[in-house]
C-alpha cells in the first residue's frame, strides 16, 4: 500500500460525511411519543393488519418492528402504519408480515412469573430535527 492511499483511508474513517458532531452541550426536543405496545391478538403470516391498544399517538407513515416472539431471534417485521383506528386499536401496514408474532388481549403476567409474554410492537419514527449551521464550512 502506497503512504498517501493509506493517509485517504485514515481521513475517510476520521470522520466521514455522514456524522452529527458536538463539542459543546446537544439538547434535542420533540413531542412526547407513545414508544411501545403490546399485541393484542395474535399475527401470522402474511397478516397485513395488527391489534394494539387504542388511543395511542401513532399515525400514518410511522415505522414500526414486530420483534420476534419464536425462539429464532431474526423474525423481525417492520411495516409502516397506512391507517391506525383510534378507538379498536387496529392497525393497517403496508405490507404483509413475514412471521408469526403472540398476542393476547390481557398481560400474561399472572401466568408466568410477572413476564408479559405478549409480542411487543415498538414505534421507529421519531420527531426529532436536527438543524445545524455551516461553521467553519463543515457543510450542516
Amino acid at each position: 500500500m502506497k503512504q498517501d492511499e493509506h493517509i485517504i483511508y485514515q481521513n475517510a474513517i476520521e470522520a466521514g460525511n455522514k456524522i452529527l458532531a458536538n463539542t459543546a452541550l446537544i439538547s434535542m426536543w420533540g413531542q412526547p411519543r407513545t414508544a411501545r405496545t403490546r399485541l393484542l391478538k395474535t399475527v401470522f403470516t402474511n397478516d397485513q393488519s395488527i391489534t394494539v391498544e387504542a388511543g395511542l399517538d401513532w399515525k400514518v407513515n410511522d415505522t414500526i418492528a414486530l420483534p420476534s416472539t419464536t425462539m429464532n431471534w431474526y423474525e423481525l417485521d417492520t411495516a409502516q402504519i397506512t391507517s391506525y383506528d383510534n378507538v379498536t386499536g387496529v392497525v393497517m401496514l403496508n405490507k404483509r408480515m413475514s412471521y408469526y408474532h403472540w398476542g393476547a388481549p390481557v398481560s400474561t403476567a399472572g401466568q408466568y412469573n410477572g413476564i408479559d409474554m405478549r409480542g411487543e410492537v415498538m414505534l421507529l419514527t421519531r420527531n426529532i430535527k436536527i438543524r445545524g449551521n455551516d461553521t467553519d464550512a463543515w457543510g450542516c
